[in-house]
């Protein structure tokens, strides 16, 4: 995947998924007691970037989790927009919280992200807190619970509209886009598809799903 421009971000200690770049462009990601993501960096882009769209398929997910909660967050599935840090923005837990993020990840590690998720407990569209990143992070319901399992499905998402809905204030360009997965928290296995990744200038279903 990094021929491709995207690259790989583990967490220390925990077992990484497996992703597979297939020949159509489609993403393919099995997780297995495990979580990692891969991501793009938004930078080298050019023109707009108010909405983002794609299409995604669940073949294997474990039972709806309560994401608000670290020992429940895990999701077969999950589409990460990552934002730079703000500090006219940014609220004092997240000043705190900086100085570890950089000690860890540099200076040009992101300082909010809002996720767009399929699985979670609530209704399509709901906005949740991240229990890691509080005032730093939403969460995006977007296929909430197991069902639809083997569909394939379209998103298009405002994302100046969300990072208002989660923060209060106008968004930013973002710095990257990832796509990660996460079983560790309850021991469990998903497997899940993702293609046609794009930002767009319109909000609409525009990516074909057969």
């Amino acid at each position: 995947m990094t021929a491709l421009g995207w690259q790989s971000i583990g967490f220390s200690g925990i077992r990484e998924n497996q992703f597979i770049g297939h020949d159509d462009g489609t993403l393919e990601v099995i997780s297995e007691e495990s979580i990692s993501s891969l991501y793009f960096p938004v930078g080298a882009l050019t023109g707009t970037t108010r909405c983002l769209s794609w299409s995604w398929r669940v073949g294997v997910a474990m039972p709806p989790n309560d994401l608000r909660h670290r020992d429940t967050d895990d999701r077969p599935i999950a589409i990460f927009v990552t934002y730079p840090f703000d500090p006219d923005r940014a609220t004092f837990w997240e000043h705190v919280k900086r100085i570890f993020v950089e000690l860890a990840h540099g200076p040009y590690a992101p300082g909010r992200i809002v996720s767009y998720v399929w699985g979670g407990l609530g209704a399509r569209g709901d906005m949740q807190p991240s229990p890691y990143l509080q005032s730093a992070g939403g969460i995006v319901l977007l296929r909430p619970g197991a069902q639809e399992i083997g569909v394939w499905r379209n998103e298009s998402v405002d994302l100046a509209a969300d990072y208002i809905r989660a923060f209060g204030a106008p968004a930013p360009r973002p710095t990257q886009v990832a796509v990660l997965a996460d079983s560790d928290s309850t021991h469990s296995r998903a497997h899940a598809f993702v293609r046609s990744l794009r930002f767009t200038d319109s909000c609409v279903e525009v990516v074909p799903a057969t």
